[in-house]
């Protein structure tokens, strides 16, 4: 009886519409992804990152990207932050990127760069779609990490922060908005939510 090694089981695995995968760095969050198919001589694929709402819809996310992700040959990640991780009942945590020592943010960034690991998809600078409470998300996880987006789409959130004069920690300024220049909206509509990508570039 011939037996697969476990690393080639798990490979096997990645491949179209995934399941869902334990988050190594944490047990406790979890993602899908779909991955396209090899594509010899291709340039390494790049990745779309979908967040879901509050109803934590995170397998829905990942399959309204999967025709994206084939037609424009992009990994499709999709986080799931359950409600109640902490055992105290709460559910928007995620939305506002810290819950007690949980930063989301971070968390994010471990699980994009797993994924490149395993796929080998292209995630210096990726992808980034939210709506709603993955709205609330998306807008923060700009303002911190603006240098790790190419694109940025976020639908209906229902509250935003908004930036005042003050520089961030370390003197940096806040990245430049763009969003009241029309020129900045010619992008595709977003898969899932319909509003345009906003080109963070």
């Amino acid at each position: 009886m011939t037996h697969t090694h476990p690393t080639d089981r798990w490979r096997q695995c990645l491949q179209g519409r995934t399941g869902v995968f334990s988050h190594p760095h944490d047990l406790r969050f979890a993602y899908c992804l779909y991955v396209p198919p090899p594509a010899p001589g291709q340039p390494p694929p790049g990745l779309v990152v979908t967040v879901h709402h509050s109803l934590r819809n995170f397998m829905e996310c990942r399959d309204l990207f999967s025709d994206f992700g084939q037609r424009h040959r992009c990994v499709v990640l999709a986080p799931l932050f359950p409600i109640n991780v902490r055992g105290d009942g709460e559910a928007d945590g995620y939305k506002y990127l810290r819950e007690g020592d949980i930063r989301y943010d971070r968390l994010l960034n471990e699980m994009v760069d797993v994924v490149a690991q395993h796929t080998g998809c292209q995630a210096q600078r990726f992808f980034l779609q939210g709506y709603s409470g993955g709205g609330h998300f998306v807008q923060r996880y700009f303002l911190l990490h603006p240098q790790r987006l190419r694109a940025l789409a976020i639908g209906a959130p229902g509250q935003v922060t908004l930036l005042d004069a003050i520089r961030r920690p370390g003197g940096a300024a806040w990245p430049t908005c763009r969003l009241s220049s029309a020129s900045r909206w010619t992008g595709p509509r977003c898969a899932a939510c319909r509003c345009r990508w906003w080109w963070a570039s």
